[in-house]
């Protein structure tokens, strides 16, 4: 298993190419399958989010860029981040 602290960049795309398998298989589906995976992928995204280091990230800006914007409609639809007016 990746250390995100450790292993910045091989976990961000890792993680990336989970989320990006999982938006392209969700289209059109909605069952318990698709709910687990996403609750997975939240947790790990949460964690690499919290862990990475941003000296290796900034290598991989654009792959960030993707996990954040998997990750902000998801806070919102959890409401964990209030939306400012």
């Amino acid at each position: 298993m990746l250390n995100p602290c450790e292993n910045t960049i091989p976990y961000a795309l890792s993680l990336l190419a989970q989320i990006r398998k999982f938006l392209a298989s969700k289209r059109g589906t909605n069952n318990d399958k698709q709910v687990v995976i996403a609750s997975s992928l939240w947790q790990k995204t949460c964690h690499f989010t919290t862990k990475f280091d941003p000296i290796q990230a900034r290598y991989v800006g654009q792959e960030m860029r993707e996990i954040v914007a998997f990750l902000e409609p998801c806070a919102r639809f959890l409401g964990q981040v209030k939306r400012i007016p």
